[in-house]
């Protein structure tokens, strides 16, 4: 039994070793298998920056096994890639190397793309060949990412453009800023400019386009003394004197303040640029004061040649005489004195307008213009000028004066700037006895007209004493001796900014303090005005503690006595203005189609020259038409003042009994207020032109009250009404 068991133990344990060693001879008698369940190979998307670009399998390798990557240019993988840098798209295999007794396992593939990137710190130099084809000139950056060459009167030709980093380009140039039309790559004169599109092109790069202004800018010529002043001068009327284009190209740079007096402290006589009326020569540069001041400077006749050719066309007193298509800025003027004696040069007389020679006297610009260079472009700017402590005394016959203008024409408000220009601490004592002639004399400017609206911003006028020369006229003791100072020109008119405005002025952010002015007819902004006048933010004051003592004198007449001069006592009172002869008004502001419109005009009759040849006559107009067609387009207009001396036609076919004054009065106005009613739906020639339609249509009108004949359009008042339907 024993034995039987033993047997049994001894079977079952050989079976089990049998079995056994039969599974391990199995297990190894083949390569094994990588568990690669923890790997991947990821596809990635980078920016190009230089270097090169790779991308590994993600996970721990298993041991022993390597691998080697492969980047290909085609999905083909037949390819390869020498780098990685470049942008583009690259595929990749990722190759596996197994240790001994393993599989190889299968390549994994995946695709890498390098992206372009923006061009960035892109630098451009710009450069040109002169004419004399001997030099080659690098155009200057401006901090407005421009880029300029400065005038020297030589054409720049031959212009390139070439940038800091190498790239490919192209270039093409155009004449204007929408690049609609191209241009050769050449520029001369100050204000060209050529626009250069550059379009850069790199294989690692988007392409990108980049816009370039280039133009000419004036040559710079630092003043230090008086005597560099005086290079100015010598540019327009020396030996050699420069050309117009020549002047255009120069900018004159005031380098630091100069003060101007002599060896013993005594002003310098100071010869007017441009001195004398001309279509040719004209200051046209540009002068930038720096913020820096010129001192002790005194004008009078000798500082213009009176005898030359030319001057009955007017004499210009001032440091800029007639200027044009200029620009001057940032400047102080101080410690200047004008002045111009009775009988210092003849008048010359005009047929049927007076004296044909004109003073201008101002401290900076005598006439002012624009678009004496080219009418297409007017460009003319003044601003940030400052004149105090300057004494103007002038006597003459026709006559503009202003301290820091005398005459202002500029044609077109939009390249005409107006601003920061300031008047401090003068006097201006404009004087004539000559009667048939005129004078306009105000604080900044004597007269302000152009063919457009004119804005003047962020001006100021302060501590000002304009008009008659009240010290002298309370000194003298007899009638004769005070009627020097008491001006007897037909035409005198005064203001604190502007003697007479002759077009539609806008005041913004301006102020008038502490003035003693003369007479004024309207506001101490202006002595009177043919035009529209706005103020926004406009302040202006007249007393002044310390002038308690200065008489005022107004409302004087052409024949002058002393009864008739109105003095105060004490501080300058403005006075109340006498009536107008200027105004018109309606009875409503709106009125229903086929209603009468009452028209009332307001006069004083000793303002009517009976024998003058100019006429008061009331137009009729769609709101609007008046000022865009300059006067034109009335749909009517009926004369209220006619010349008395005329005689009609007995026939009554003259155009002029058609539309002579109303309801039979040879002279229409009278001292207070007299009605005119325009029947809209009965017109009859006793109340009305005949022009007047039969019956206005529902709209928007205006009445304007016209100071001369027909065409000339001086718009003296005006008044809006609407008509609607019921």
């Amino acid at each position: 039994m024993r034995n039987k068991v033993v047997n049994y133990l001894l079977i079952s344990v050989m079976f089990a070793f049998l079995v056994l060693g039969s599974t391990l001879l199995l297990t190894g008698c083949g390569p094994k298998n990588y568990d690669l369940s923890g790997i991947s190979f990821n596809d990635a998307t980078v920016n190009y920056d230089g270097t090169a670009k790779f991308i590994r399998l993600e996970g721990t390798l298993p041991e022993g096994l390597e691998v080697n990557y492969k980047y290909y240019t085609n999905e083909t993988y037949e390819t390869e890639a020498t780098s990685t840098v470049d942008a583009g798209t690259y595929y990749v295999k990722a190759n596996f190397t197994a240790a001994k007794g393993y599989n190889t396992p299968e390549s994994l593939t995946a695709k890498l793309v390098i992206n372009k990137i923006d061009f960035v710190n892109v630098n451009f130099v710009v450069t040109a060949t002169n004419e004399d084809y001997e030099t080659n000139a690098e155009a200057k950056l401006n901090s407005d990412g421009s880029f300029y060459f400065e005038a020297n009167n030589k054409l720049y030709e031959k212009i390139t453009v070439t940038n800091n980093k190498g790239f490919n380009q192209s270039v093409k140039f155009y004449k204007d800023e929408q690049h609609t039309i191209e241009a050769p790559a050449a520029l001369q004169n100050f204000g060209q400019k050529v626009y250069a599109v550059v379009t850069l092109t790199n294989k690692n790069f988007n392409d990108a386009t980049f816009d370039l202004e280039i133009r000419v800018e004036r040559k710079t010529i630092e003043l230090k003394s008086y005597e560099d002043l005086l290079i100015m001068y010598d540019h327009i009327h020396g030996k050699n004197p420069l050309d117009q284009t020549a002047r255009l190209n120069i900018r004159y740079l005031l380098a630091n303040d100069i003060d101007c007096a002599d060896e013993q402290g005594n002003p310098r006589l100071w010869k007017s640029i441009a001195g004398l009326y001309s279509e040719t020569i004209f200051f046209c540069s540009e002068f930038d004061g720096n913020d820096h001041t010129i001192s002790n400077l005194k004008y009078n006749i000798n500082s213009v040649d009176k005898d030359v050719a030319g001057s009955e066309n007017g004499l210009f007193i001032s440091f800029f005489g007639n200027a044009s298509d200029c620009y001057i800025h940032n400047v102080t003027f101080s410690n200047i004195s004008i002045e111009v004696k009775a009988g210092d040069f003849e008048r010359v007389d005009h047929e049927t307008w007076g004296a044909q020679n004109p003073l201008y006297a101002a401290v900076v610009v005598g006439r002012l213009e624009s678009a004496m260079v080219d009418s297409n472009k007017p460009s003319t700017f003044i601003h940030d000028i400052t004149v105090k402590n300057c004494d103007i005394r002038v006597d003459a016959f026709k006559m503009y004066v202003g301290a820091i203008i005398a005459k202002d024409q500029v044609t077109d408000s939009v390249t005409s700037t107006r601003d920061n220009l300031h008047v401090e601490n003068c006097n201006i004592y404009a004087i004539s006895t000559e009667y048939m002639d005129s004078m306009w004399v105000g604080g900044i400017s004597g007269v302000t007209d152009q063919s457009t609206g004119y804005l003047y911003t962020n001006c100021s006028v302060k501590n000002l004493k304009i008009g008659f020369d009240y010290e002298s006229y309370e000194a003298a003791t007899t009638k004769a001796e005070k009627n020097k100072y008491i001006s007897l020109v037909n035409e005198a008119i005064v203001g604190g900014f502007v003697g007479t405005i002759g077009t539609q002025v806008k005041f913004v952010n301006c102020t008038l303090d502490n003035y003693l002015i003369a007479t004024t007819r309207k506001t101490g902004y202006y002595g009177s005005l043919s035009r529209k006048v706005e103020f926004e933010n406009c302040s202006h004051t007249q007393s002044n503690p310390n002038w308690n003592e200065i008489k005022g004198v107004y409302n004087y007449t052409d024949k002058v006595d002393e009864s008739e001069l109105n003095w105060n006592d004490a501080t300058y009172v403005k006075p109340e203005p006498k009536p107008a002869i200027t105004q018109v008004s309606t009875n409503k502001e709106e009125y229903l189609v086929g209603e009468k419109i009452v028209v009332n005009v307001t006069a004083a009759k000793e303002d009517i020259d009976e024998n003058n040849l100019h006429y008061l006559w009331v137009g009729l107009y769609r709101k609007g038409d008046f000022d865009a067609n300059n006067g034109a387009g009335y749909l009517a207009y009926v004369y209220l003042y006619d010349n008395p001396n005329y005689t009609a036609s007995p026939d009554g076919s003259d155009w002029w009994t058609k539309y002579r004054s109303l309801k039979n009065r040879t002279t229409f106005f009278l001292v207070g207020e007299t009605t005119v009613d325009w029947g809209v739906t009965n017109a009859t020639p006793e109340t009305m032109a005949e022009a007047i339609p039969d019956q206005l249509d529902a709209g928007e009108y205006e009445l304007v009250l016209i100071n001369d004949g027909v065409g000339s359009y001086y718009a003296a008042d005006r008044v809006e009404f609407s008509i609607v339907e019921e």
